[in-house]
């Protein structure tokens, strides 16, 4: 039994990291400074959200509206003819 302990649980990927010797802080900070403020209170709209580490925090914090009410940046199943009023199941129930 999984019980609420104030978890945040978050999986990403932090894009592409090369070995570029002394620049590999640089590299490696951007998708570490990126979890960071996902973790952040700040973040809580990108709940359920498909992310990229090197996204522009203040971008998407400007169309936070957006992206929290609509389906920007949701991943789903499109087309699915189960999610249209009008579908009828062909088969009695």
């Amino acid at each position: 039994m999984l019980l609420n302990l104030g978890l945040k649980i978050m999986v990403g990927h932090p894009n592409l990291i090369r070995r570029l010797g002394e620049a590999d802080f640089r590299i490696v900070s951007l998708p570490a400074t990126f979890n960071v403020w996902l973790a952040s209170s700040e973040a809580k709209f990108l709940k359920g959200k498909f992310l990229w580490a090197n996204w522009d925090i203040d971008e998407l914090k400007e169309r936070a509206t957006e992206i929290e009410k609509g389906t920007l940046l949701s991943v789903g199943l499109v087309g699915w003819p189960f999610q249209e009023a009008v579908w009828k199941s062909p088969w009695k129930a």
